[in-house]
C-alpha cells in the first residue's frame, strides 16, 4: 500500500462512478444495457483486438448472463480505459523531469 497506489485506485473509482452514471443516463437498467447487441459487439471486437493482452483471460461478454455482471465488466472496463490513457501515460510516459535537469539520467553523450 503506497501513497501511488491510493491515489491510484482513487482516480479509477471517480472514472467509474462518471462510467456508471453516464452509462444511467442512456440504459436506465443492467437489463438494458446487457440487451444492447451494438455495445457486446464492440467489446468482443476490442477483446479480440487486444487478444495478446487480455484475450488469453476467456473474457466474452456475451456468455455473461446476469445484466448485473455485464453492466459492471463494461463499467470496468470504459474506467480502466479512462485510467490507462490519463494517469497511466502520465506515470509512465511523463518525460518533464528529464527536460528539466537530464544531469541524473544515465545517457551517454
Amino acid at each position: 500500500d503506497t501513497e501511488y497506489t491510493r491515489q491510484a485506485d482513487r482516480l479509477y473509482q471517480i472514472f467509474r462512478r462518471f462510467v456508471l452514471s453516464y452509462m444511467d443516463c442512456y440504459y436506465p437498467t443492467a437489463k438494458d444495457v446487457a440487451a444492447d447487441q451494438e455495445l457486446q459487439y464492440f467489446f468482443i471486437q476490442f477483446l479480440r483486438q487486444t487478444e495478446l493482452s487480455v484475450g488469453h483471460m476467456g473474457l466474452d461478454p456475451s456468455t455473461i448472463q446476469d445484466p448485473n455482471i455485464i453492466r459492471d465488466f463494461y463499467a470496468d472496463a470504459m474506467a480502466n480505459f479512462m485510467w490507462v490513457v490519463s494517469a497511466g501515460h502520465e506515470q509512465c510516459g511523463n518525460i518533464s523531469p528529464y527536460v528539466q535537469d537530464a544531469s541524473f539520467c544515465a545517457f551517454k553523450w
